[in-house]
């Protein structure tokens, strides 16, 4: 498991919940940066967890470069690598236009750019329904 938090805080919590636990790799660093990396060194199929954004107080604790990166976290996914068989979790779907200014259409659409035969899914979170979005 490869994991990125931006923000020095929630990357110390990310140490204290599960940083000594055998094949875990927290990284401190700004999604931009690191996921071309991370990508590029992948020798096959990978699962991606997406839910970089600023945290629900409306404190903009993070300190990357954009509110939330997701349709250029998915470009960049696109643009590292050849395969097209990842799968893709994302988070906070019910909020991406209202808090966002993200229309889904344009998240599926990237997805469909990586692999068009993707099919989509939505499941619950621990806080919405229908909020998490599956690309496979």
């Amino acid at each position: 498991v490869l994991s990125v938090e931006v923000d020095p805080a929630t990357h110390e919590i990310a140490k204290q919940r599960v940083g000594s636990s055998p094949g875990v790799e927290l990284s401190l660093a700004d999604s931009l940066d690191w996921l071309p990396k991370v990508v590029e060194s992948l020798s096959g199929r990978a699962t991606f967890w997406l839910d970089a954004h600023m945290f629900p107080d409306g404190k903009k604790r993070a300190l990357g470069r954009l509110h939330w990166p997701l349709l250029e976290e998915l470009r960049l996914i696109k643009q590292s690598t050849k395969r097209a068989d990842h799968t893709f979790l994302i988070d906070d779907r019910t909020a991406w236009k209202t808090a966002f200014d993200i229309d889904e259409a344009d998240v599926r659409k990237v997805l469909l750019e990586i692999n068009p035969g993707y099919s989509f899914s939505c499941v619950d979170s621990l806080y919405r329904k229908g909020d998490i979005l599956i690309a496979t």
